[in-house]
């Protein structure tokens, strides 16, 4: 889009939305939710001229900006052609009307009561999250549109990438505060797989020393730690081995009475068959060892012999809304850099991306750059547990541990090589 073909929608966003209510939610969400995308479709002249603007006058054209919206004038667009004068002009509108949100029609981030049609555009379909908390003003300045654009909620769109979003609201208040990550892996870890008539592959089996114990001390030291969430590596965690860690889970929860159970945890991921034919499935389970959901790989990885994995795709990303994050969720090769098209992660505006895998360097090495691009356009973070099988592992080595960096970009694969069974990364 050029920005004359860009600033003529613009003008007929504002002469549609003249009419919304200062007020109401529904109004407010549709007005937020349209400017956003209107913002985000912007010619890149414009969009990079979101990075000179200062936070001081953005904030002062904002109050006054607010004072017009109540007073029933939406009129925003400028008498100009110039890109910044535009983008400063769409920038405090946006930021007028995220205010005005979140002060008159507030909903409680922290209480599941306020359900996702609360926060859901009508028009767009896009979820209006509330934040949890404002962004610190001493590190806005500089930052992208994505970074910065709104500061009392995040917008969560239908879809990326032709996959829908799936948001999912976490009842978070009988577990208690909680911070940090856990990293569970595997030692001799074996897998074995199957050929299909395909000449693809399906996994069979796997094992790894000392099943029940690695997993008792697993979540034992995540509990002791305070964890918020647990994961396990891709195609570790077959259905028997997802019973056992939910019946220890129900142990400390429900029958040794723990006050505070573990917020989530990522049961790894299998193959399992379903009406559509075998999906590389990963499970979400809560402190008590309930199933909160289950999710899909959209992409198929190869082994090491070339085979393509044998299953069907999934069809969405799910997002986990916690009461303090934004989470979303992937498996291996879909958090993977690839040539042939762009990451659909990218324009998600989560707080963090957990990420099961399998392989070895090269695989992390492909996680980085995503969690690289992901940092730089909307600051998430990438969590990622990657298992190496017996076949490709060292003595040294049972995976590696992506564990949240602020800059990815300098980070090397071999150095996030990992030995031990179980890794605290603090958040």
């Amino acid at each position: 889009m050029n920005f004359k073909d860009w600033t003529d929608k613009a003008r007929s966003l504002e002469s549609e939305l003249a009419s919304t209510s200062s007020i109401e939610r529904k109004p407010l969400t549709t007005a937020l939710s349209r400017l956003h995308l209107l913002a985000c479709e912007a010619p890149i002249a414009v969009l990079s001229a979101y990075e000179r603007i200062q936070e001081a006058p953005l904030r002062r054209l904002v109050a006054a900006r607010m004072e017009w919206i109540v007073r029933g004038d939406h009129r925003w667009t400028p008498d100009s052609d110039a890109a910044a004068v535009w983008m400063m002009a769409l920038a405090v509108q946006i930021r007028a009307v995220d205010d005005l949100l979140y002060t008159t029609a507030p909903t409680d981030f922290g209480d599941p009561d306020s359900g996702l049609d609360d926060w859901r555009c009508p028009v767009t379909g896009m979820i209006v999250v509330p934040r949890p908390r404002n962004l610190p003003p001493s590190r806005l300045d500089g930052r992208p549109y994505l970074k910065r654009g709104t500061l009392r909620h995040r917008l969560l769109p239908r879809e990326v990438g032709g996959l829908d979003v799936l948001p999912l609201r976490v009842d978070l208040r009988a577990s208690g505060e909680k911070n940090g990550l856990a990293a569970s892996l595997f030692s001799n870890l074996r897998l074995t797989t199957r050929q299909t008539r395909e000449g693809n592959f399906i996994a069979e089996s796997v094992s790894f020393d000392d099943i029940e114990a690695t997993l008792d001390v697993q979540i034992d030291q995540s509990m002791q730690h305070g964890c918020a969430g647990v994961v396990w590596p891709e195609l570790t965690i077959d259905p028997a081995i997802r019973s056992r860690i939910c019946g220890m889970l129900k142990e400390r929860t429900i029958v040794k009475e723990d006050e505070f159970p573990l917020h989530w945890l990522v049961a790894g991921s299998w193959h399992e068959l379903t009406d559509r034919g075998f999906a590389n499935r990963a499970t979400v389970l809560d402190g008590y060892g309930r199933v909160l959901h289950r999710f899909d790989k959209v992409i198929a990885a190869r082994d090491e012999d070339g085979r393509l994995e044998d299953i069907v795709p999934g069809e969405y990303i799910p997002v986990l809304i916690t009461e303090t994050k934004l989470i979303g969720l992937a498996i291996c090769r879909d958090f993977c850099d690839r040539a042939s098209q762009t990451s659909p992660y990218l324009a998600l505006p989560v707080d963090l991306f957990v990420v099961p895998s399998m392989g070895e360097a090269s695989t992390m090495t492909a996680h980085l750059n995503v969690a690289a691009e992901v940092q730089a356009k909307t600051g998430a973070l990438a969590f990622v547990v990657q298992q190496t099988d017996t076949r490709q592992a060292t003595e040294r080595e049972l995976g590696f541990v992506l564990p949240m960096p602020p800059s990815p970009s300098y980070v090397a694969s071999n150095s996030l090589k990992v030995k031990n069974k179980w890794i605290f990364i603090p958040d």
